[in-house]
């Protein structure tokens, strides 16, 4: 037997009860939800809404400057060096150092240096017409260059020249810079000038922008006069082909018909006594 407690509703009424207070709790459970989509949302200027995102993240990309470039090239820059004559180079693959021919040629021994010490090189292609040689360093691990476009470059934008001291025998080589000029032809060739001036030791050394990328390679001139430097275009050609197998697979060096290359390897230096 149940017992009902005095005052309380009967069970019909209970029941009628939460019949018409269902209706008031939806209610209000939609518009608690319509707020917190309201709040999601925001309004344009005519009057349109729109949900609401978070601002995308972008990488962020180092910007380009002067001593970062520096660092960047100090690495990839050798010092080129023979019994009688010394110069600049640039690691352009692993063990691959390219230079202007007339550092090298005719030379018995050609020895590349870097902060980390000397090493023995071999002359594997040379491009006399360019005056661009390649030389074969098995021990060099330096990273390569990157390389610019010359054609991007406009009048006024600063570049950067590496060259080694006369006096030095390897360490990190010194740098001056100066604005792009325009290019210049002489005797057919095309060469970027700038308005920088190096002594005789920056030939061989790059000339590069401040990404640090090489759009030229610095020529012999006169001390205090402005840098010539070969243009990229010219060194990735010569580079890209003189490091290459020959075709034959021989092994001789004979270069292709019209390519302008030679191929020899300087002997080793003599035993030390």
């Amino acid at each position: 037997m149940r017992h009902r407690i005095p005052g309380a509703p009967r069970d019909g009424a209970v029941a009628s009860m939460m019949r018409r207070t269902r209706p008031l709790v939806w209610t209000a459970i939609g518009l608690v939800a319509g707020a917190m989509l309201a709040a999601a949302c925001s309004s344009d200027s005519n009057g349109s809404s729109k949900l609401s995102t978070a601002a995308p993240v972008t990488a962020t990309v180092a910007p380009c400057n002067e001593d970062r470039a520096i660092a960047l090239m100090r690495s990839a820059t050798v010092r080129v060096s023979t019994a009688t004559t010394s110069g600049t180079g640039i690691v352009v693959d692993m063990g691959v150092v390219l230079t202007l021919d007339h550092v090298v040629a005719r030379a018995g021994a050609v020895t590349v240096s870097t902060a980390n010490g000397p090493y023995q090189a071999s002359v594997r292609s040379e491009d006399p017409a360019n005056d661009l040689a390649l030389l074969m360093v098995p021990q060099l691990t330096s990273p390569s260059v990157k390389w610019g476009d010359t054609g991007g470059l406009v009048a006024g934008q600063r570049l950067v020249a590496f060259t080694y001291p006369e006096t030095a025998t390897g360490g990190a080589p010194g740098s001056t810079s100066g604005g792009f000029t325009g290019m210049v032809t002489i005797n057919g060739a095309e060469y970027v000038r700038t308005d920088t001036s190096a002594d005789s030791d920056s030939t061989g050394g790059p000339l590069f922008n401040l990404c640090g990328e090489v759009v030229g390679m610095n020529t012999l001139s006169a001390r205090s006069t402005p840098v010539l430097a070969v243009p990229s275009s010219v060194l990735r050609r010569f580079s890209g082909a003189g490091a290459a197998p020959t075709s034959s697979g021989s092994g001789s060096g004979a270069p292709a018909a019209g390519s302008g290359t030679a191929t020899r390897t300087a002997p080793p230096p003599p035993a030390a006594q």
